[in-house]
C-alpha cells in the first residue's frame, strides 16, 4: 500500500514538472501571429462588410496576405458539437502552440466552453455572444459582446456561452492546442456522429500538416540562403 502511495506521488511530481516545463516553454517561445495585428485585421474586415459571411471572407483574405504561407489555402468547414454548442468551425491555422479559427452558429445555441490549455482572443464579426462564468457567483456575472466586440478566453477558464442565430466569430489562441482538440472531437464522437468526427480529424489534420510543410520550407530556404552566402 505504501509502495502504491509513493508511486502515485512520483507520478504526480513528474506530471507537475512536465506541466511547469510546458508553461515555461509557452512563455519563452516566439509566436508566428500577433494578437494585436489579428484583432486589427478582424476589426477592419468586419467594418468593411455588411454581413458575417462577407466579413469572414475578407478577414481570411487579409490574414492570408499578412501571414503568407501560414494560413490554409482552402480551409474547409467542420461541424462541431461540444459542450452542448452546435457550431461550424473552420481552422485557418493549426499548430502545436497556435491556432486561428472561424466559428459560425447558424442557429441559436448554448453550451459550455470546457477548460483549455490556451489563451484565446476573439472578435465578433456578426451577431452576438453572451457568456457567464461556469462557477456561478452571487450576483451572477454575465457579459455580452456584439458585432465588432472583442473578448478573451483565458487558460483553464470555463464559461457557459450563448450564441445568437447567424453569429460569426474569429479567434486566435496560444497554448497546447492538441489538448483543446480533445474537446472539439470527443464532443462530436460522443453523439455517435462518426462521419463528422472523421471530417474533423481530416480537416484539422490538413491545417496542421499545412503548417508543418510551411515551416519546413521556411527553414530549408533560410539555411539555403545561409549556405549560398558562405559559398560567396
Amino acid at each position: 500500500m505504501v509502495f502504491l502511495f509513493t508511486k502515485g506521488i512520483r507520478y504526480l511530481v513528474f506530471i507537475y514538472i512536465l506541466y511547469s516545463a510546458a508553461n515555461f516553454y509557452l512563455g519563452w517561445k516566439a509566436y508566428r501571429f500577433s494578437p494585436k495585428e489579428f484583432r486589427s485585421i478582424a476589426t477592419k474586415a468586419q467594418g468593411a462588410s455588411s454581413n458575417g459571411a462577407d466579413a469572414t471572407r475578407k478577414f481570411f483574405g487579409d490574414l492570408s496576405k499578412a501571414y503568407k504561407g501560414s494560413i490554409v489555402p482552402s480551409p474547409k468547414w467542420a461541424p462541431v458539437n461540444a459542450g452542448g454548442l452546435n457550431v461550424q468551425m473552420q481552422l485557418l491555422h493549426n499548430s502545436l502552440t497556435e491556432y486561428v479559427a472561424v466559428i459560425v452558429a447558424p442557429y441559436k445555441t448554448t453550451g459550455r466552453s470546457g477548460a483549455h490549455w490556451s489563451n484565446s482572443t476573439c472578435t465578433v464579426m456578426a451577431g452576438e455572444v453572451s457568456r457567464a462564468q461556469d462557477r456561478l457567483a452571487q450576483p451572477i456575472s454575465k457579459e455580452t459582446f456584439k458585432t465588432g466586440g472583442n473578448f478573451r478566453h483565458g487558460q483553464w477558464e470555463s464559461f457557459t456561452y450563448d450564441f445568437a442565430p447567424e453569429t460569426y466569430i474569429v479567434c486566435y489562441g496560444r497554448g497546447i492546442i492538441p489538448v483543446s482538440s480533445i474537446w472539439t472531437t470527443m464532443g462530436t464522437l460522443g453523439t455517435g456522429d462518426f462521419v463528422n468526427f472523421a471530417h474533423q480529424v481530416a480537416f484539422f489534420g490538413e491545417a496542421f500538416f499545412n503548417n508543418i510543410i510551411t515551416a519546413g520550407m521556411a527553414t530549408f530556404n533560410h539555411y539555403k540562403a545561409q549556405f549560398s552566402k558562405t559559398e560567396l
